[in-house]
């Protein structure tokens, strides 16, 4: 099984190879983040010079997408009861975007 940190020296490795520079302050936002928990997320480089980690459960899907100065969260639910409460996006800072993690652990 690929660790967190693994994946993440992955997408710093991809970009290294195709020429992407991704911010070091960037790169140390996602590893503290990925260090600091046991779940496992999907991380990749996107083409807006941003690293996008992604988390799925049976019901229910996270992302945040880390630019080097902002961070945007994408979060959906299967929420049946109140369909049009499924979906949240909406910039995060770096501490919410640790409480919502952490919240998830749960």
């Amino acid at each position: 099984m690929t660790t967190n940190n693994q994946k993440l020296n992955n997408v710093i490795q991809q970009c290294r190879e195709t020429g992407v520079k991704l911010p070091e302050s960037m790169l140390a936002i996602v590893a503290n983040l990925l260090s600091s928990t046991p779940l496992s997320f999907a991380i990749f480089p996107t083409l807006r010079q941003s690293i996008q980690i992604e988390h799925e459960t049976e019901d229910s899907y996270i992302e945040f997408e880390i630019f080097d100065d902002k961070i945007i969260m994408l979060r959906m639910t299967n929420d049946r009861i109140d369909p049009d409460q499924s979906q949240d996006e909406r910039e995060v800072t770096i501490d919410e975007m640790h409480e919502i993690v952490w919240g998830l652990e749960k």
